[in-house]
């Protein structure tokens, strides 16, 4: 084996945690290339065996970055032979060999051997040895067979002999007794395997402390959505950057909230999760045990009796790669074994343990954080436990990152990166969150659930349930939705939170509207043929507010051949001029108002108003000119009667509804006098309806209107 050396001036233990360690892996046997045994071992030797090396390389890769570790085999059909196995060791310069196995034959609990043949010192290995077995019997929770270099298993060990490395085989458990089989195939337990393997190497490295990292600057994140109002489905756009020389971007996460009037929430069905307990406990919670109410902004259990106390809410886990899952929360209370935390991935929530999830223990007593993997509602030994301060009565911020592809999970406290772990079978489904705390006070002011993004990413909208934005703006100030950003760095760096208000609007305005003709109050009748007004009330958008009005006239309810549709801004009344309008024809004045989200609502038109020409007063506009009729309105015969002052021209015409003129009187000359002539309408063969009798005389004109019915 490797001769060590040791440097006078630092002790073994720091030399070694300041160095780059190589480790090699071994699990034991496997099969070949075309699915043979050639060891003839069991398949619960095979498996566990792998399942556990594999286990301790994602430790090591994601906890231990100044070390290396190698893996003999890492396959199920990965069988070489025992001197392939050290010299691949060789090969990669190993610092410690691990050869993993299971024993058979007889017996029950774990024993490690080491080899002396052909190494100057076997002290390293025997170190080695007794803290792979102490591990192992704390973490795996068996019995403490023996540490041994025995004669009779020298060509069992030969993988041990000739390598250069500080080097033992742990024989895990006994295929062939029971209690043991069920825990080497159990896949908690073989996370508890890899992690005694791990914490033996730290043991004996004195730590596999993460090295600062160079970029200590936190990534940034902005968002971009398309106009101020949204009416339907949008895209989000995501601009994520990482520092200058910093170490790259690593990954994204989004969230979608929507205001229901009363509060923020989101929709857990769509995979996001947002409650801010500021009300009482929403019924998407359960209560399962412990005492949890409302309390000042806060979801609070306050029975420190409770070991384990549950209230969990459903959650679609099973959408994006990764979720990001953000809690503020404090722990107190009287007692000193006082611990919280948060389960994910739940598939049993109502379940002692939550059937198969992961849970994040924080223990403030015992100032460390510990994360655990549920399965089948046990768990065994964490999987991360690592130091960390957590003052009793403090709020803090924590978030979790877990990819259900990879198995890889980052935890989080105020932003700093306190654990990474990599789950080699991991949980890739889950339908439920859960708070957990165990003889403590325990108070949650906020809980958000992110999922993983690409650069955009589709928003739905709309007022059904499946929508990301479920609700309308309450106001044209108040934002309906919410869109977050969040994103990390490869050096674990995290960023701030962006936040994107998404204003909401897909009605149309509405109200009581009425439109009335004229300047004030409805008329029936203009007396203009160049001139028309209208006025209206009663258009109402509570969500964007109205942001414009356009009118129309036509000749008919809801038409626009008159006057085409016209912006009219915010005004509410029309008195337009320079139009060119048929007497006796009824003009209809059509209003529609427009909302901030552009939409326009229903049009809205006036009962109609008839234009007739102006009719002026003889005493106000030509004391000499008077044209009278009578009876007016009449059926049969009227009269239409003037006065001549002097010699003068006089000319008389009848215009009908269409501005078709007859001429009634035509005199070259008549002298002063009063005169009077019959307009009969059968001789004339007129319809009903009104017309206009108009009067020249001199020059000077002047007119009447003619009702026959």
């Amino acid at each position: 084996m490797k001769l060590k050396f040791t440097l006078v001036t630092l002790t073994i233990a720091s030399f070694l945690s300041l160095q780059a360690q190589t480790i090699v892996i071994d699990p034991g046997h496997g099969y070949d290339s075309n699915g043979g045994n050639p060891d003839g071992r069991s398949a619960t030797e095979h498996s566990t065996s792998l399942a556990a090396g594999l286990r301790l390389k994602t430790l090591i890769d994601n906890g231990c970055p100044n070390w290396t570790a190698h893996m003999t085999r890492s396959t199920a059909n990965g069988w070489i032979s025992l001197t392939q196995r050290s010299a691949m060791s060789n090969s990669w310069n190993a610092d410690y060999y691990l050869s993993i196995h299971c024993n058979a034959g007889g017996g029950s609990g774990t024993e490690t051997f080491w080899c002396a043949l052909n190494d100057n010192s076997s002290s390293d290995d025997i170190t080695f040895a007794n803290k792979i077995q102490e591990k192992m019997v704390s973490y795996g929770n068996w019995i403490d067979r023996r540490v041994v270099e025995d004669d009779s298993y020298i060509f069992h060990l030969s993988v041990l002999r000739y390598s250069n490395a500080t080097g033992c085989l742990n024989e895990i458990g006994f295929v062939d007794y029971s209690s043991d089989a069920s825990k080497l195939n159990s896949s908690a337990y073989r996370d508890s395997f890899a992690l005694a393997y791990q914490k033996a190497f730290i043991a004996l490295l004195g730590g596999c402390q993460t090295p600062p990292p160079s970029d200590a600057i936190a990534p940034i994140t902005q968002i971009s959505i398309p106009g101020a109002w949204q009416t339907n489905n949008f895209t989000a756009t995501f601009s994520d950057a990482d520092n200058t020389g910093g170490s790259g971007l690593e990954k994204s996460y989004y969230q979608v909230i929507d205001y229901n009037g009363t509060e923020w929430r989101a929709n857990a069905n769509n995979g996001f999760f947002a409650d801010n307990f500021d009300q009482a406990i929403h019924p998407e919670w359960t209560v399962k045990t412990g005492s949890w109410s409302i309390n000042n902004g806060y979801l609070t259990q306050s029975d420190e009796s409770n070991n384990n106390t549950n209230i969990y809410a459903s959650l679609n886990q099973n959408l994006s790669n990764r979720y990001l899952y953000h809690f503020v929360a404090k722990i107190d209370g009287s007692g000193n074994n006082r611990r919280a935390g948060f389960h994910f991935m739940c598939d049993q929530a109502d379940s002692s343990q939550r059937g198969n999830s992961y849970f994040v223990w924080l223990r403030p007593d015992a100032s460390k954080l510990s994360v655990y993997k549920v399965t089948n509602n046990s768990f065994g030994n964490p999987v991360v436990d690592v130091p960390l301060t957590i003052n009793v009565g403090q709020v803090d911020d924590y978030k979790i990152i877990y990819d259900r592809i990879t198995g890889k999970m980052s935890v989080y406290q105020n932003d700093i990166l306190i654990a990474n772990w990599t789950d080699s079978s991991p949980i890739s489904s889950g339908n439920a969150i859960s708070f957990r705390s165990g003889n403590s006070n325990f108070a949650i002011t906020e809980l958000k659930v992110y999922r993983s993004r690409s650069t955009s990413t589709a928003i739905s909208v709309g007022p059904t349930s499946n929508k990301d934005i479920r609700y309308e703006n309450t106001s044209p100030s108040a934002p309906a939705g919410k869109v977050k950003s969040i994103c990390t760095d490869i050096a674990g760096n995290i960023s701030s939170i962006t936040t994107q208000n998404i204003d909401v609007d897909w009605t149309s305005p509405n109200g009581a509207v009425l439109i009335n003709d004229g300047t004030g109050a409805d008329i029936s009748t203009s007396y203009s043929l160049n001139s028309l007004s209208a006025n209206w009330t009663g258009f109402l958008d509570s969500n964007s507010g109205i942001t414009m009005y356009e009118y129309a006239i036509g000749m008919a309810s809801g038409d626009s051949d008159v006057v085409g549709w016209t912006n009219n801004m915010l005004n509410t009344q029309i008195n337009l001029s320079g139009l060119t309008l048929f007497p006796n024809k009824t003009y209809y004045v059509s209003v529609r108002a427009q909302n901030a989200a552009g939409i326009k609502s229903s049009i809205y038109t006036s009962n109609g108003q008839i234009a007739q020409p102006t009719y002026l007063s003889v005493h106000e506009n030509n004391s000499d000119l008077k044209l009278n009729a009578w009876p007016n309105p009449f059926s049969g015969t009227t009269w239409i009667s003037f006065i001549v002052k002097e010699k003068s021209r006089v000319e008389i015409n009848l215009l009908d509804a269409s501005g078709k003129s007859i001429t009634l009187y035509n005199n070259s000359e008549e002298p002063a006098g009063d005169f009077s002539i019959p307009i009969n309408a059968v001789l004339m063969n007129l319809s009903s309806g009104v017309y206009i009798a108009e009067i020249k005389i001199n020059n000077q004109t002047n007119n009447t209107k003619l009702v026959l019915q």
